[in-house]
């Protein structure tokens, strides 16, 4: 390498050319837990639908439903995006407040409500979620036992809740993202669960809604089968004819 360009750091500069955070055209799914007695309480989806006009400054108004059809939307808060920077507009003191900076970078720290500081671990380019790459931010607030595996996932948010990331762990720990969807299309389902809605009030155990395993080929007569959870035990499949066509121990979470 003969010439680097001194304003920069990298002989690659990644552009984004995906839709802006906040878009009428994307729905959450979220998953809620009650942080009393560590049960999921809830499903909660979550659009944006609509402007509203607050000291000359225009807001996308939010609206979530816990409805499993989507039919009864209630009202939610005030959104506004800047520069990459998502604010919520605090109704009691009229304040915006920071929810997401998306132009952070390794090393890059965040100041949350006069809570504490968000430090960025580490940011990676990764393909996923409908074969888009889509920047993700990987974050603690230096405690690492208690803060662990919170990521921010460009033009989604976390993968807990998308409306309260700034309570690092907290949120991520509590909530679990179920669907992503963009343009009407079902861009992401969490590979844990058999759905984007959980009637969290039925007598249905929670387990028996959670998926064990993730298939997919790598070739014709090749299948990778990834476990989900490590439930050790014995492995079987069978022909549509009544077969068995395999039959081992599990020892590790892939096979």
């Amino acid at each position: 390498q003969v010439y680097q360009n001194p304003e920069f750091n990298s002989c690659y500069v990644y552009i984004s050319s995906l839709a802006p955070f906040i878009s009428e055209k994307k729905v959450w799914s979220d998953l809620i837990k009650d942080s009393f007695d560590n049960k999921w309480k809830r499903t909660e989806f979550y659009k944006f639908n609509g402007d509203s006009t607050v000291n000359n400054v225009k807001f996308k108004k939010l609206y979530n439903s816990s409805d499993e059809n989507r039919e009864h939307w209630s009202f939610n808060s005030l959104w506004l995006e800047k520069d990459d920077s998502i604010f919520q507009l605090d109704n009691i003191t009229g304040n915006y407040n920071l929810i997401y900076n998306f132009n952070l970078e390794k090393g890059d720290s965040f100041f949350v409500f006069n809570k504490f500081y968000i430090y960025v671990d580490s940011v990676k380019n990764v393909v996923e979620w409908g074969g888009d790459i889509r920047k993700h931010w990987y974050l603690s607030n230096g405690d690492k036992d208690i803060y662990r595996n919170t990521v921010w996932i460009e033009g989604v948010g976390q993968t807990g809740l998308m409306i309260r990331p700034t309570e690092i762990g907290i949120s991520g720990a509590m909530c679990s993202i179920l669907c992503f969807e963009e343009n009407g299309q079902q861009v992401y389902q969490n590979p844990e669960y058999n759905s984007c809605y959980i009637n969290t009030l039925s007598n249905i155990d929670l387990k028996s809604q959670q998926q064990l395993i993730n298939l997919f080929s790598i070739g014709e007569e090749k299948l990778h089968i990834k476990l989900l959870k490590k439930e050790f035990g014995e492995l079987v499949f069978y022909s549509s004819d009544g077969k068995q066509l395999l039959n081992q121990k599990i020892t590790s979470d892939e096979t």
